[in-house]
């Protein structure tokens, strides 16, 4: 008998394989619950500066400036 047949060996993994059996079990329907549940993101975007200024001015909230180029 060597040594990865005996008991103490195959124990030495179980740890892992709960962890691993959890992560891909869980995981997914943890997923697919937050994708059907989860609050909808619903942000009113500006089109451009001065409409975002004066909106935020209006509600007190601070302004969140998104912009990229192509470069």
């Amino acid at each position: 008998m060597n040594a990865t047949t005996t008991p103490k060996a195959r124990g030495k993994w179980l740890p892992l394989r709960i962890a691993l059996l959890l992560l891909g079990t869980v995981g997914p329907i943890v997923g697919v619950w937050y994708g059907y549940y989860a609050p909808s993101n619903d942000i009113a975007w500006a089109a451009d500066f001065e409409t975002a200024k004066l909106a935020a001015a209006e509600t007190g909230k601070p302004m969140l400036l998104y912009f990229t180029s192509e470069w």
